[in-house]
């Protein structure tokens, strides 16, 4: 009677297993199926997709996260969707949530990419030297746009270094009332 239990509680236990490897793989499958649909848009559209389509998509990447919330791609695909679609903020918060699921230079290349869209280059230039020291191969790529954020750097200093010396100089040669 017991050896007939253990074989039937396994069998039970073997079968809820399967099912969940079945179901997650579902998911992933589903996510992967969204991101397919949506290079398959962006192709047909010479390269661009709506900011509809793109909601559409977001959407139901949200709905398989839900499902799936350990799967990187899918945060990772939310966040190229805002930035192609020109919102940057938005698309650093998916990345930073893809970030702690799972460290990869790619996310952290995007995030930096998306930081530079924002105008805040401070904070781009040390995440995209993270992606370079992640993955070496993105170095070709991504050392170029750091020497743009840091002569855009250089000049910003300079100009605030004049402005400062300028107000200065008003303040030094203000007369003061007779």
């Amino acid at each position: 009677m017991k050896k007939g239990l253990l074989c039937g509680g396994l069998a039970i236990l073997l079968s809820g297993a399967f099912a969940y490897r079945l179901f997650s793989g579902w998911q992933t499958m589903r996510a992967g199926e969204i991101e397919l649909r949506v290079a398959r848009t962006v192709t047909r559209n010479g390269g661009r997709i709506s900011a509809t389509q793109a909601d559409a998509f977001i959407a139901e990447l949200e709905r398989a996260q839900v499902m799936n919330p350990v799967d990187v791609s899918i945060p990772i695909a939310r966040g190229s969707l805002f930035f192609i679609t020109g919102r940057p903020g938005p698309a650093v918060a998916a990345y930073e949530e893809a970030l702690a699921i799972e460290p990869r230079s790619e996310i952290y290349r995007n995030l930096g990419r998306a930081y530079q869209a924002l105008g805040d280059l401070r904070t781009a230039r040390p995440i995209l030297r993270t992606a370079i020291e992640l993955d070496h191969k993105l170095a070709p790529l991504l050392r170029p746009e750091l020497h743009r954020i840091d002569a855009e750097l250089e000049r910003d200093a300079a100009e605030r270094q004049e402005r400062r010396e300028r107000r200065e100089e008003r303040k030094r040669t203000k007369k003061p009332p007779a």
